[in-house]
């Protein structure tokens, strides 16, 4: 077996925490997979990962193995991305991140319009987590990525690409969208109707007591959201958390829980009418969202051009 297939074997494990999700994320049987890297460790005479913990976890000096692990696999598609670059840029691929409501709503139509432009480029697109993204950026696995954060490791470079709107959504068949009917925005074809001044709710209080999906802590909107529930003396129910904003939004529209949602996820869900949506106050109701790129790593021209056209929209 090449030493690539072994190290990315191992680097799926450790990412994955699990050897069956790896397994199932490399598309071969666990016990194929728990083997290879039985012969591996045997070869180095270490151990590389604890199986007696759940999730699996590094050992120690499976830790320190990784980590240069990563550094040389960085290090290795740096070197042949330069080499592909020089020798015809045409055929490069560019590689974008971006968490899930995103890669479903806003890359969609920017990646068609790059296309147009540069029909040569070769273009992939994953989606994933703002934290495992940066994980892909740090390992060479994505060029660049959408982030709802500039507050990231000093390595990385963040870049401002648009404001995006911020709406809380309440599930339709709850009885207190009676309560609200003079504040509920109207959603079409062409969007959200908030160009007439849409009426935004006076007492925030009336939520208290309801069922509010939450978003992981780590997550930047759910520490915007936590500081406006405290400022408006909101004290809810929590019950939900989940880790990106589009599985939020079709949670409430079933009836789960009110969720305080981006714009893009709203968009992107294929439930809106089953949701009645409200504009928030004017320190909540946007917030800045970013092209972020590792900036230890080479960054391809066709990958800053992308970059470009994003920022144009501003």
């Amino acid at each position: 077996m090449k030493f690539e297939q072994r190290e990315k074997n191992v680097l799926s494990v450790y990412y994955n925490k699990s050897f069956t999700k790896a397994a199932a994320e490399l598309g071969v049987s666990q016990p194929a997979l728990s083997a290879s890297i039985n012969k591996l460790e045997n070869e180095l005479g270490i151990r590389i990962f604890e199986r007696k913990k759940s999730p699996i976890s590094p050992t120690e000096e499976g830790r320190v193995y990784i980590e240069y692990l990563k550094k040389f696999r960085l290090d290795y598609r740096e070197c042949f991305s330069k080499i592909n670059d020089i020798m015809d840029n045409r055929n490069r691929t560019i590689t974008i991140g971006a968490p899930v409501a995103y890669a479903n709503t806003f890359i969609p139509d920017k990646v068609a319009e790059f296309n147009e432009q540069y029909p040569e480029c070769k273009i992939a697109i994953k989606e994933a987590a703002l934290s495992r993204l940066v994980e892909m950026a740090a390992d060479g696995e994505i060029d660049c990525f959408i982030s709802t954060s500039s507050d990231l490791e000093s390595n990385y470079v963040t870049e401002l690409i648009k404001q995006e709107k911020i709406y809380l959504c309440i599930p339709k068949d709850w009885d207190i969208n009676n309560k609200l009917t003079e504040y509920q925005i109207n959603i079409d074809s062409s969007g959200f109707d908030t160009e007439n001044d849409c009426p935004i709710i006076e007492d925030w209080t009336i939520l208290s007591g309801m069922k509010l999906i939450n978003l992981e802590d780590k997550q930047p909107l759910q520490k915007t959201v936590v500081e406006f529930l405290r400022k408006e003396n909101v004290i809810s129910d929590n019950s939900i958390t989940v880790n990106q904003v589009l599985l939020g939004v079709n949670l409430a529209s079933r009836g789960m829980g009110m969720m305080f949602s981006s714009e893009a996820a709203i968009r992107g869900s294929n439930y809106q009418n089953k949701l009645c949506i409200y504009a928030l106050p004017e320190y909540i109701a946007s917030r800045p969202i970013f092209i972020a790129y590792n900036g230890d790593a080479y960054l391809p021209r066709m990958c800053r051009l992308f970059m470009d056209m994003l920022k144009k929209q501003l």
